[in-house]
């Protein structure tokens, strides 16, 4: 695990993102030229990769959902990779949040280009990719649910986006929702 994180940091320079679709929410992106998940195992056919940031309260609201959604499905397939390019986190920062919260390894992506190359603007924001005859092909792009915003934290969400998505793909369906709603912090980038 950390030989591929090593190399992960490492491919972040060789990222592209290109975008297919027609503008209507109904899009076909595909992600290419990522090392960073072509390295993932051959196994992992999903990942879900999340814009993390320490300093956002409705990430720190979600990081229970988060955990909740790598026990049920980590074992099913699904690679989880939390990403921090927020210039003001420091690792030490970065190190104290995972730590006191419990989430998984959060990659520092200082560069950006992880964020940039998988489009990802938000602190808390999603994306699901599939892989696809070695393509990563985006089924989902947004926030993890509508449980939380800057306003309210309701007790249970109206739409689970991100776990509707992996159980749709999971289950060869087409992703009946293909963009969430994202609510975070706006990340700064350079």
């Amino acid at each position: 695990m950390r030989n591929f994180v090593q190399r992960a940091l490492l491919a972040t320079a060789i990222l592209s993102f290109s975008y297919i679709g027609n503008g209507m929410g109904a899009t076909s992106e595909e992600i290419t030229g990522v090392a960073l998940l072509d390295e993932m195992k051959a196994e992992t056919r999903l990942v879900v990769a999340v814009a993390h940031g320490v300093r956002c309260p409705v990430m720190r609201q979600n990081y229970p959902a988060f955990l909740r959604l790598i026990e049920e499905y980590g074992t099913r397939g699904v690679g989880f990779l939390f990403v921090n390019g927020v210039p003001q986190d420091s690792i030490a920062e970065i190190e104290t949040e995972r730590t006191k919260y419990g989430t998984p390894h959060v990659n520092r992506d200082e560069s950006q280009a992880v964020l940039k190359g998988l489009g990802l603007k938000t602190v808390g924001e999603t994306v699901l990719l599939e892989r696809r005859d070695e393509k990563w092909m985006v089924r989902y792009r947004g926030g993890i649910s509508d449980r939380v915003n800057f306003d309210r934290a309701l007790s249970k969400a109206r739409n689970e986006f991100l776990r509707n998505a992996l159980a749709d793909t999971l289950a060869g369906k087409e992703v009946r929702v293909k963009r969430g709603t994202v609510f975070g912090c706006s990340i700064s980038f350079r």
